[in-house]
């Protein structure tokens, strides 16, 4: 006997400037775009983490886009409970939830599931910022080659928010991260909903990168600059969680004098080709299971694909 019927959620994934948001804005059902992007969470740069344009909010419903103030911490667990909370009301509401992002570990932690990992208490959190102020991030770097080898290798040096978890994990535990990153995961949505994945792989990679150096000096020229210059009036603002959106610290040491402007657009753009490979990257290895689609230059054929999709699901 069949069991019920599963309710449909679409999740367009891709690098950074491939198209996510106007693909989803295609889509002619009824339905919500629910942000999967990390600093999109803020509301400090609409211009800089290229958050949607009102136009675009006013045509088509969108969650959970600029809910964040600048200090405001957000962790995964947090996002997808926020996440499941917009499938729920999209579904009430017969509307298709379809997540647009390209913030690997969140998406991967919503579709399969996160492993149980016990919560910190706050003097452990409190320690490791007092041995990072006292003898450098590096201390606690090399205390993670004993304490959790596998994930020291994975590391890189100015890893903070990582290399900080990882430590405070071990320390309050006697158990490396990796251990308990390694055990059985819960919570996932695969299991539960019809997940259509849609994961954009344009082809060829240059002229992905040619849309990213084009949108970045967009940025530069749109408002990136002056978000920044507003930015920096808050206290201990290089600190602030929102502070880690690509290109503020570039643009960040451009205002302070230390490089000039040419250097400061070659710097954001580099980090944000950076950034779509590492995206590319973990499209390959997390979603196996995804509809990649690789033709960039098209947006009719694509939307029309995307269509095609959205027709055959059950």
């Amino acid at each position: 006997m069949a069991g019920p019927i599963k309710k449909s959620i679409l999740v367009i994934a891709g690098p950074t400037a491939s198209g996510k948001t106007d693909l989803a804005m295609s889509v002619q059902t009824n339905s919500v775009i629910i942000n999967g992007d990390s600093q999109q969470l803020y509301k400090s740069f609409p211009c800089l983490s290229a958050l949607p344009t009102v136009e675009q909010m006013c045509q088509k419903p969108h969650r959970l886009y600029g809910i964040l103030e600048a200090h405001q911490k957000c962790d995964v667990a947090a996002w997808t409970q926020w996440v499941k909370d917009e499938i729920r009301k999209a579904h009430e509401n017969e509307d298709l939830p379809i997540i647009v992002g390209g913030t690997g570990f969140y998406l991967n932690t919503l579709l399969e599931g996160i492993s149980f990992i016990p919560d910190v208490p706050n003097e452990v959190r409190q320690k490791s910022h007092e041995i990072e102020q006292r003898l450098g991030l590096s201390k606690l770097y090399e205390d993670l080659q004993k304490f959790d080898p596998p994930l020291y290798a994975t590391f890189k040096p100015n890893d903070q928010s990582r290399i900080i978890r990882a430590w405070c994990v071990y320390v309050a535990t006697q158990t490396p991260l990796s251990t308990f990153q390694n055990g059985p995961k819960q919570g996932g949505i695969m299991d539960d909903f019809n997940v259509m994945i849609l994961a954009l792989s344009p082809s060829p990679r240059s002229e992905l990168y040619a849309r990213i150096d084009t949108r970045f000096v967009s940025m530069i020229k749109h408002g990136a600059i002056e978000e920044i210059q507003s930015f920096k009036k808050l206290d201990y603002y290089e600190s602030l969680p929102a502070f880690r959106a690509i290109g503020a610290k570039e643009i960040d040491a451009y205002l302070m004098g230390k490089i000039g402007l040419e250097e400061a657009v070659a710097l954001g753009q580099q980090k944000s080709r950076n950034y779509a490979k590492r995206q590319l990257t973990w499209i390959r290895n997390k979603l196996p299971n995804a509809t990649l689609w690789g033709d960039f230059g098209d947006e009719k054929r694509s939307q029309e694909y995307l269509q095609s999709l959205l027709i055959h699901r059950t």
